[in-house]
């Protein structure tokens, strides 16, 4: 089919107005717009080929520039889009940019010639026959304008341009800010979707950021030192410190070589001095020489030497709060030795450096002997090659930074005025006096002059002692050891630092070096609880397990023992303070023991965690995922002009006034609607740094900042636009998941562990798809799917089944699976894992011997999984969940003086979107969650990760709720276990009453879908457990009772499968458990006997052959039918009498010792049975409800029977 070429020219318009001008004139295609003219849909309407989405997708992803350049080369009469596909074809693609134009070896003939990818492909290729020499012209010309470099990171470091090659930058400053020997730095504004640094994105202006150009002076012999700096900045990137310059770029583009860095906005310290009173904060300065000498000391561990330090080397950089960090730069003198190769031995080996020496006046007296000195060298000594120099060491850079802080301290004491004739007076900072060497005589009456006045313990005199002791200290180590009558080494001076810092100044520098105020919002926020349970009375409610708290001030533990918590006061406000941030938390009111559990601690906290956004934009741009706006998308109201950085809205709005023409009211508007507010009137509104939401109510919206140093307190980086589903982009934030949990969180992976619980069968993703029994490949990382079968017709369903086992584990047709199935196999592969579980393709379905077995296996299936995935937006298998989602409403703020804000609908609700999503009213995925050690959820709306450390958003926030950090433990039930020591039986009680509100397809799963979990429960605490009892809370785990008007209904049960009346897993309806205090009941064991007790190893699987028997003893009941109806809670709907019913007395209230009235008497509370109408020949009698009865309504003599 032919080009549409209606659509082909709208592109070409849009191309155009795309363009930019850089400093010299010339065209160029910005990176940003790449994403937003190739589209699938434009590439397939001006291709037409709606049908050939691979050829679109190779357009749009592996060849957008290619498409570009040849619609902008076509016109109506002389089309060239449909080249695109030889290029397909041929497998080039904008990696394999520029072309090289030649003559085949005929000579007739002309070929293009292309950098292959891979390096071994052939690279020339047939020009289209009808492209005559205008047309090769033209793509020549064009493909410089559409592949102009980006710089950052995922980009090389060093380049080497073709002459041709279009540098994108906007504005050069010719004037050098600075010149040297070996070049000059002068200030260049870069487009910002060519530079690739989170750090910088907030500085953009204009569309422009301002970097540093370095660019080498035009002498071969000085091409060697550029290698060289280029070959150590290169090696800098690695570093951690933030107080090392951090190189961008090197490259060579016809006669220049040059280097690129973030532009210092207060220039150098030396600079610094000049401008500014010497009255400069203290405390400042103390932190930021505190994160100099760590970064000096990151460099010396590495054995690496830097050369130069000088005030002039040292840069200052502005954040966006007006703090100021200084970094150390201009490494073009530094040298990177072998680790652990000393000075003594480089020169007992006469290795010497080929690192000429650095500014003169920084260097430390030992230099002096490798000058040329008639009166002690011979001649023979003095001709050496001049490219080497004496072997030096790092005591090197210790003295020059001893000279800069002493000339700080200078500045300081006198200011500038001084430090500039001191320079000039003083051309070394030592002099050699009578053969020996010592400090220069003018700086030693200067630190003379100064300890006069800055006495001893001070934070300056300190420092000067500190110089003049450790730093500027002839004697020299030559092993790089610390001593005192040496000068100091790295780390140890650093430590020193430390010390004079703490003791002086309450804010420390971090354990990295960083000083305070400059880091990018590094915050550490523990999703675990504080130390012990009684810090905050919110996580005493934690999944609802909470003691009765009511007016008693003492409470007992479950039975005997006694709680050693202590009760918070209600409605005061308790801190919780993490290192850098405090996480504030409001208990408004204790609940009553009731209330409590049925709340089960719903309070979702959100948590920013910028250290993590950070890390995230180190390997996705910033510009790939930004909303692509326009001057439309935000047009703002009079009312909404006023907004500033710390307040957005009034704290009182009223609807009638919004504005539909307002970008920001429409999304305020449309929040309020999701919300449920639809009428007209005032709303009161809540704010923060992060979220605008309803007065007492729910969220409303998000707020962003864009990526990049020293975010603004309180800011939270988000993604305000989601990237597409299975995108190159999410797959990176879900590996990022993935590594920060396996890097950071060793509870949460099993890599350090033996994997010896393989499912029994698991399927291969990779070509072929096959399913393989697990013993045939051994111990492996593999995905679990937790899913949704849905309502499905036999012929939707693909399972496996007995008749084509052996069709499956020759080859798996993708195609052929239900989407979900695909997805989740599409989705692994992208992750890197080979393998994958899913339950309908590893259990044989209609092998009644091969499901029990396998279904018994849920806890090791899930718990050994590396990572499960959980289609919770999926109703069933055919629905899939990746999928395409509407985009994010949001609406770009320019703010004065500050970088700018991004406001969005607020969509981080994990409860909404995961806990009452369809998949979790399925019975099984209760313990699949709690099982599972990490889970990424795909949800209507955006993306979850939960691990043991909490949940992470899509958008990029952290959601802490105590409930969700129950079942998302990656130990479960450790978490709170830690927390509360004595609420286990109602951890138990909580986790089945939910379970028993969950549907399943087959009813009689109710009995198999929880046994991983209660095989977990057991060995935790260490008791036996069959049917949803525990050995060591027996008595309490039987008074269940109907939590529903409904009658509930028994379940009929698989040949084979025995479940006791006494179980809830024998019925199907919803349970709770009789509300008892824990230190008011007596149990009444000399009436009842558990199975436990007479079975011993109980058999707690689905296969349980041996009947569990309950002994109790049977009394009657002292009732009136219509007492019978008031007082007992039946199971199913009967038509019983009293007559035919007995009660076992379980428990009773304990006797307060007061007087009691019959309204306030002591209950006793039993478990009503009757005779079994089954079958049998023995005498059995059946569970049919529970009670609680005064004393005198339960008779006094009964009979021993047998309950099942």
């Amino acid at each position: 089919p032919k080009p549409n070429y209606e659509k082909i020219t709208s592109l070409k318009k849009k191309i155009e107005k795309s363009f930019c001008f850089n400093y010299n004139r010339k065209d160029f295609f910005p990176n940003d717009q790449l994403r937003q003219l190739v589209t699938r849909q434009s590439v397939s309407e001006i291709l037409t080929t709606i049908n050939e989405g691979a050829l679109s997708d190779f357009a749009k992803n592996d060849a957008a520039r290619l498409f570009l350049i040849l619609v902008f080369m076509t016109t109506k009469d002389n089309e060239k889009v449909s080249v695109i596909r030889e290029l397909y074809a041929n497998g080039i693609r904008n990696d394999s940019l520029p072309v090289k134009f030649g003559m085949d070896d005929t000579g007739w003939n002309w070929l293009w010639h292309w950098r292959p990818i891979p390096s071994s492909a052939n690279s020339s290729y047939p020009v289209p026959e009808n492209w005559d020499r205008s047309e090769r012209d033209l793509f020549d010309r064009y493909q410089w304008m559409f592949n102009v470099p980006v710089f950052g990171i995922r980009q090389p470091f060093r380049f080497k341009f073709d002459e041709d090659t279009i540098l994108p930058y906007l504005k050069v400053e010719h004037k050098a800010e600075s010149k040297g020997f070996f070049g000059e730095v002068m200030k260049v504004e870069i487009h910002q979707a060519h530079i690739n640094i989170p750090e910088l994105a907030g500085k953009a202006r204009n569309g422009s950021i301002a970097i540093a150009l370095k660019k080498a002076n035009d002498d071969p012999e000085l091409a060697k030192y550029f290698d060289k700096e280029a070959e150590n900045l290169e090696k800098l990137r690695k570093y951690k410190s933030k107080h090392l310059i951090k190189p961008i770029a090197a490259y060579e583009h016809r006669r220049d070589r040059c280097l690129i860095f973030p532009w210092a906005d207060k220039g150098n310290l030396c600079q610094y001095w000049s401008q500014h009173d010497s009255n400069k904060n203290l405390s400042w300065i103390t932190h930021q020489l505190s994160g100099l000498f760590s970064a000096l000391a990151e460099l010396h561990q590495a054995n690496c030497r830097h050369g130069d330090l000088k005030p002039e080397n040292i840069l200052l950089y502005v954040d966006e709060g007006n703090n100021i960090i200084m970094q150390i730069a201009d490494m073009g003198l530094t040298t990177f030795h072998e680790q652990d190769l000393s000075t003594r031995i480089r020169r007992a080996a006469n290795l010497y450096t080929a690192t000429p020496p650095g500014t003169s006046r920084y260097e430390p007296p030992e230099t002096d002997q490798d000058r040329y000195d008639d009166q002690d060298n011979s001649e023979k000594d003095r001709i050496r090659n001049p490219e080497e120099h004496e072997a030096r060491s790092r005591a090197y850079d210790i003295w020059s930074m001893g000279c800069v802080v002493l000339e700080l301290l200078i500045w300081l004491f006198y200011g500038s005025d001084t430090v500039n004739k001191f320079r000039k007076k003083t051309p070394y900072l030592w002099e050699r006096h009578g053969g020996e060497y010592r400090i220069h005589k003018l700086a030693q009456e200067h630190i003379e002059e100064m300890s006069k006045t800055w006495k001893r313990n001070s934070a300056c005199g300190d420092l000067l002692k500190f110089v003049l002791d450790r730093l500027l200290v002839i004697k020299v180590s030559e092993n790089n050891e610390s001593s005192s009558d040496h000068r100091e080494i790295a780390a140890a001076a650093w430590g020193k630092m430390r010390e004079i810092e703490r003791k002086h100044y309450l804010a420390r520098t971090t354990d990295n070096g960083l000083a305070p105020g400059h880091e990018n919002d590094y915050r550490v926020i523990k999703t675990s609880l504080p130390t012990r349970e009684d810090n905050l009375e919110e996580f005493g409610s934690l999944v609802g397990i909470q003691r009765k708290a009511t007016e008693e001030q003492k409470q007992a533990s479950e039975e005997e023992q006694p709680d050693t918590g202590r009760t918070l006061v209600p409605g005061k406000e308790y801190q919780w303070n993490s290192k850098h941030e405090k996480v504030r938390l409001k208990k408004t009111r204790q609940l009553t023991f009731s209330q409590q559990r049925s709340k089960l601690n719903d309070v979702w906290e959100s948590l920013p965690d910028n250290t993590f956004a950070s890390q995230v934009f180190e390997h996705i741009s910033w510009y790939q995922v930004k909303p692509l706006s326009t001057k439309e998308d935000n047009i703002v109201c009079e009312d909404c002009r006023t907004m500033t950085s710390t307040t957005l809205f009034e704290s009182e709005r009223h609807t009638a006034t919004m504005r539909q023409s307002c970008k920001v009211c429409v999304l305020l508007l449309d929040a309020l609607r999701t919300a449920g507010v639809t009428s007209s009137g005032v709303v009161r509104l809540r704010q923060t740094s992060t979220t605008v939401g309803l007065e007492n109510g729910p969220n409303l919206l998000s707020i962003y900042t864009e990526p990049g140093p020293d975010v603004p307190q309180g800011r939270q980086i988000g993604l305000p636009q989601l990237p597409e589903p299975n995108s190159e982009e999410q797959l990176t934030l879900l590996k990022q998941w993935i590594r920060s949990c396996d890097s950071t969180h060793s509870a949460c992976h099993r890599d350090a562990e033996p994997i010896t619980d393989m499912p029994t069968r698991i399927v291969k993703v990779t070509e072929p798809i096959q399913l393989l029994t697990s013993s045939s490949i051994g111990p492996c990382r593999y995905i679990a799917l937790s899913h949704c079968w849905g309502r499905l017709q036999e012929h939707e369903r693909f399972c496996l089944y007995r008749n084509n086992f052996s069709q499956l584990q020759e080859c798996i047709d993708l195609n052929r699976l239900p989407k979900t199935f695909r997805d989740a196999i599409v989705l692994t592969r992208g992750l890197g894992i080979d393998y994958i579980w899913i339950d309908t393709l590893c259990i044989i379905q209609d092998d009644k011997d091969d499901w029990e077995n396998e279904s018994t296996k849920m806890e090791e299936v899930f718990s050994a999984a590396y990572c499960t995935i959980s289609a919770a937006s999926a109703k069933s298998s055919l629905d899939g969940f990746l999928s395409h989602r509407s985009p994010r409403p949001c609406v770009q703020l320019h703010m004065e003086g500050s970088r700018d804000l991004y406001v969005c609908s607020h969509i981080d609700n994990f409860h909404q979107d995961v806990e009452l999503a369809e998949i979790n009213q399925r019975g099984w995925v209760l313990q699949e969650r709690a099982l599972s050690r990490r889970s990424i959820y795909y949800s209507s709306t955006q993306v979850y990760w939960e691990c043991g450390e909490g949940i992470r958003c899509e958008t990029l926030s952290r959601l802490y709720n105590s409930k969700a950090a129950f079942l998302g433990d990656a130990n479960f039930p450790k978490f709170a276990l830690n927390y509360y020591r004595d609420g286990r039986q109602l951890l138990i009680q909580d986790l089945y009453e939910r379970y028993s509100a969950l549907a399943f397809t087959m009813a009689s799963d109710r009995a198999i879908a929880i046994l991983g979990l209660q095989k977990r429960l057991e060995r935790a605490f260490k008791t036996q457990a069959a049917h949803g009892s525990f050995e060591v809370y027996f008595a309490r785990s039987i008074l269940w009772k109907r939590d529903q008007p409904t009658a509930m209904t028994a379940i009929a049960q698989p040949t084979g499968r025995h479940v006791p009346s006494w179980s809830w897993f024998s019925k199907g309806g919803k349970i709770e458990y009789m509300h008892l205090s824990f230190d008011k009941i007596d149990w009444m064991n000399d009436d009842f006997e558990s199975p436990f007790a007479h079975q011993r190893d109980v058999l707690s699987g689905c296969r349980c052959e041996n009947r569990l028997i309950l002994r109790g003893l049977a009394r009657g009941m002292n009732l009136s039918d219509k007492e019978l109806a008031e007082r007992v809670i039946f199971d199913e709907n009967n038509e019983l009498k009293v007559k035919d019913l007995r009660a076992v007395a379980i428990g009773r209230d304990k006797d307060e010792g007061i007087a009691y009235t019959r309204l306030n008497s002591p209950r006793v509370h039993v478990l009503v049975i009757r005779e079994s109408t089954s079958d049998s020949s023995e005498r059995i009698y059946e569970r049919v409800g529970v009670a609680s009865l005064l004393p005198m309504q339960v008779l006094a003599e009964g009979i021993w029977v047998n309950v099942w």
